[in-house]
This record gives structure tokens, sequence and C-alpha cells, in this order.
């Protein structure tokens, strides 16, 4: 099972040009478990897109929910 991340800062697509929209704090995000091919830098976190895609979230800006 995929871990879960809460957004513990806005990350606002207008800091990051790679981001199509902003991931504001509070929010609960799901870790991409598949192949990202070497994109993901050692500063961030793949996650999970709604359309089955992933993104690149900075680390420092998530903290995993444990539940």
């Amino acid at each position: 099972m995929s871990e879960q991340y809460i957004v513990t800062a806005d990350i606002l697509s207008k800091d990051f040009a790679w981001l199509h929209r902003d991931y504001l704090k509070g929010e609960i995000v799901t870790q991409y478990r598949g192949a990202t091919y070497g994109v993901i830098s050692p500063r961030g976190i793949a996650i999970l897109e709604k359309d089955g895609t992933f993104v690149e979230l900075p680390r420092d800006r998530l903290e995993r929910v444990i539940e």
C-alpha cells in the first residue's frame, strides 16, 4: 500500500515551475509507487496525481501520515 503524506506548507505552482496546480497546507497526498525513470530528485517524493501520473513534491513540505 502506498504511503500518504500531509502537506505541511503551501506548495505553489508559481514557486515550482513543473507543477500544474497548487498543493495547500493540510491536503493529503499519496506516494506514487510506479517507475519514475530517474526524474525525482533526492529532495522530492513522487506523488500520485488523479489521472494516474506522478509529480515531484518537495520532501521538506510533506509529513508522512501514520495510522
